[in-house]
C-alpha cells in the first residue's frame, strides 16, 4: 500500500481547499443538518434509529483520498458523540462502513487501486449494493434494539 500511496502523493498531498470543504459540505455538513432534522423529530417520539454511512476509508484510510476519507472519520466521530447524546431519547445511532461497491461512485475509482483494493478483500469480490442496504435494515430493525455508537464494517473481510 506504501508504494500505491507514494504513486498518488502529489495528490494526496495537494488537495485544494475548495476541493476539500466542497467534499465535507457534502458528506458532513448536508450529513449533519438532517440528522439535526430527525433528531427533533425522534426526541418528541422518545424513540428512532438513526443511521449513518460512513465508509472504511474513514477508519483506515485509502490512497489519494484525503480528503473522502477525513469528511468520512468525521462522520465516526459524530455518530459516536450522537450516540451519547440521544440514547437518554431512545434513539440509537450507528453508522454503516461499506468497503468497495458495486455502484457509479465504485465505477470511478482508477483500475489499478481497485485492484489493490479487492486483492485486499477476504471475500475476492466488491460488494452488492443489497449488501449494504441489508447491514442497514438490520441497524433499523428491533433486531438491534441494543446497539447503538457503532460502526458496522460492510468490506467483504478487507
Amino acid at each position: 500500500m506504501g508504494i500505491m500511496c507514494w504513486m498518488y502523493l502529489s495528490r494526496c498531498a495537494m488537495t485544494a481547499m475548495d476541493k476539500m470543504k466542497h467534499v465535507f459540505e457534502v458528506n458532513f455538513f448536508g450529513l449533519t443538518l438532517l440528522t439535526q432534522y430527525v433528531s427533533r423529530l425522534m426526541t418528541r417520539q422518545n424513540s428512532g434509529s438513526i443511521i449513518s454511512i460512513s465508509s472504511v476509508a474513514g477508519i483506515d484510510g485509502r490512497p489519494a483520498q484525503y480528503e473522502y476519507a477525513s469528511s468520512k472519520a468525521a462522520i465516526i466521530g459524530g455518530v459516536r458523540q450522537l450516540a451519547r447524546e440521544l440514547a437518554p431519547y431512545n434513539i440509537r445511532v450507528n453508522a454503516i462502513a461499506p468497503g468497495i461497491v458495486a455502484t457509479d461512485m465504485g465505477d470511478l475509482i482508477d483500475e489499478k487501486l481497485k485492484e489493490m483494493v479487492v486483492s485486499n478483500v477476504m471475500m475476492n469480490r466488491v460488494a452488492k449494493p443489497e449488501e449494504i442496504s441489508n447491514a442497514i435494515m438490520f441497524l433499523a430493525s428491533d433486531l438491534s434494539s441494543y446497539v447503538t455508537g457503532q460502526v458496522l464494517r460492510v468490506d467483504g473481510g478487507m
